[in-house]
């Protein structure tokens, strides 16, 4: 169970007992924290909330999810993304495999500077790589998200997570 004083622990940018419903006595599961429709900042809160408290395999692949969801031209950039998969989920890279595939996404994504989906796919995928889970959970949705539309697709997948995790 999750208190509004884990999460203000945290270092969320305002305390959750300012909020309707909430109170210091609140002990509610991640979902239910999901669940909340109250939040200052919407659904960006509730992911802010996701990827501080939840464990750090799901967080990482909440980022690489996010990551992937960057539309890319690029083919040093999806390879990145591959490697930043193989190496924390699945086991298949090392992290100097991930580390090569970030130096070819990051000259691939700079040379073609003029293309913003490719910069969007770079940025996501440094950031799902962070050494900090949770930072990179975060980051990740951040810097894959350019519209309201795919925060929701977000905060769905994090549910879908949730569910699936019980």
């Amino acid at each position: 169970m999750i208190t509004a004083r884990m999460i203000r622990q945290k270092g969320s940018c305002y305390n959750p007992t300012e909020l309707d419903g909430v109170d210091s006595k609140t002990k509610w599961t991640l979902l239910e924290w999901m669940n909340y429709k109250h939040y200052k900042n919407g659904t960006l809160d509730a992911i802010w909330v996701f990827s501080h408290m939840t464990d750090e395999r799901m967080a990482r692949e909440f980022a690489i999810w996010c990551a992937k969801r960057c539309k890319t031209a690029s083919d040093e950039i999806k390879a990145y993304i591959k490697a930043i998969e193989g190496y924390y989920t699945t086991g298949t890279h090392t992290l100097d495999e991930m580390e090569a595939a970030y130096r070819a996404a990051y000259n691939a994504a700079y040379r073609a500077a003029c293309c913003a989906a490719d910069r969007s796919a770079d940025r996501a995928a440094c950031c799902a790589a962070d050494r900090e889970a949770d930072r990179a959970a975060y980051s990740a949705a951040c810097c894959a998200a350019c519209c309201a539309a795919e925060r929701k697709a977000q905060l769905a997948k994090i549910k879908r997570m949730l569910k699936e995790a019980k």
